[in-house]
């Protein structure tokens, strides 16, 4: 990744937002996501990575923070099964020039 305007200050966070599951009740992801996506939204990272998250909740980040790219992977096919460690970026401030696991 290359920073576009060669800007050194980040802003850099991480979340482990679990992953998705009816198990959690009150706490299910359906309840969670608009807080997760309020913080990101507040804090403003230049780059954050999530923990723990699914195919549908990768989906649901990344429609709610359009301004953001992501890479990553599901650590079962390496494509969209199980869970991510995804790292996101600001796309107006970052190009991705290579990737890879």
């Amino acid at each position: 990744m290359i920073s576009k305007g060669g800007a050194t200050a980040l802003r850099v966070m991480t979340y482990n937002i679990r992953y998705d599951t009816t198990a959690d009740g009150p706490n299910q992801w359906r309840y969670r996501k608009a807080k997760v996506v309020q913080l990101i939204k507040d804090r403003t990272p230049d780059l954050f990575g999530v923990q723990e998250a699914l195919a549908g909740q990768m989906m649901d980040l990344q429609t709610a923070l359009p301004t953001y790219r992501h890479y990553g992977v599901g650590r079962d096919d390496g494509k969209t099964k199980g869970e991510y460690s995804a790292i996101f970026y600001r796309a107006d401030r970052f190009d991705l020039l290579k990737s890879g696991t």
